[in-house]
């Protein structure tokens, strides 16, 4: 018997192991299909300003950013912030970061980039705590001092 519930057990650990990776690679390809989406609108924004610009000069007429383009501006602001964002969700999921000189994906737990060499223990003291907050499990009697931590770290 000790040996079929030996069986059991590695069975059934490796299909929790299974099930585990294979949602996080879910959750890590819908991100990668979010961030392409996001891609695909700011190439579509780029086409719009691009085609309000020539109309524009075809009609000789001047061409005022703040007026005619700054709506188109925000929404691609927006949507960089969003793929900033789910690339760092990604890195996340994989235990990675990115190096702060070279930019390449590197493992967590790295002190030294191994493509450039820069440190990267050097941490902020900001970075540390946001993500102590985001992480911690913080008591309804206690948002409010967690929202003035929040709002000295904005600051």
């Amino acid at each position: 018997m000790d040996f079929l519930d030996k069986i059991g057990k590695t069975a059934n650990e490796t299909y929790k192991g299974t099930v585990e990776k294979t949602g996080r690679i879910a959750k890590i390809t819908k991100k990668k299909i979010s961030i392409y989406d996001n891609k695909s609108r700011i190439r579509e924004i780029y086409e719009d300003i691009g085609r309000k610009v020539y109309e524009k000069h075809i009609r000789e007429q001047d061409i005022s950013i703040r007026e005619d383009l700054n709506y188109e501006c925000e929404k691609i602001d927006k949507l960089s912030n969003e793929i900033k964002e789910l690339k760092q969700e990604i890195l996340k999921s994989k235990n990675q970061k990115q190096c702060k000189r070279c930019y390449a994906n590197i493992d967590i737990s790295y002190s030294y980039c191994p493509t450039c060499g820069e440190n990267q223990t050097n941490e902020s003291f900001k970075e540390r705590v946001r993500e102590n907050l985001e992480n911690a499990d913080i008591k309804p009697e206690n948002e409010e001092k967690k929202q003035i931590i929040e709002d000295e770290l904005d600051d």
